[in-house]
């Protein structure tokens, strides 16, 4: 499950009789979801990816590999850890791959870090 099918469910924790938190299942595949979204942030290249896709709107591979100065199938491994995360999608134009990002997968992460404060 990819975090832009997590829909935003707010915790809700039961208590047992000795007191610890029962945390539902739901709640446990949500955080699986998400987790992926965030590992996806966790290197910087793909958030340099992230950042010149969201101020150019639509680039292609070869661009994005001279932005970044890395080999072609480096930055194809990157884009396709976003893109399995569910943070870019690709739209195929004969034989060029071109990325954008996705704003609500985006947003969706950066609500559920807000909804920890």
């Amino acid at each position: 499950m990819d975090p832009v099918q997590v829909t935003a469910v707010p915790l809700e924790l039961s208590q047992t009789r000795s007191g610890v938190p029962e945390v539902p299942e739901e709640a446990r595949q949500r955080s699986v979801a998400l987790a992926a979204g965030f590992a996806a942030l966790g290197e910087p290249a793909r958030l340099l990816a992230l950042r010149l896709l969201a101020r150019r709107g639509t680039l292609c591979v070869c661009q994005l590999q001279g932005a970044l100065l890395l080999s072609q199938p480096t930055v194809s491994h990157h884009l396709k850890v976003l893109r399995e995360a569910g943070l870019v999608e690709v739209e195929r134009r004969g034989p060029w791959a071109y990325y954008r990002i996705r704003k609500d997968a985006l947003k969706r992460l950066a609500g559920e870090l807000l909804d920890l404060l």
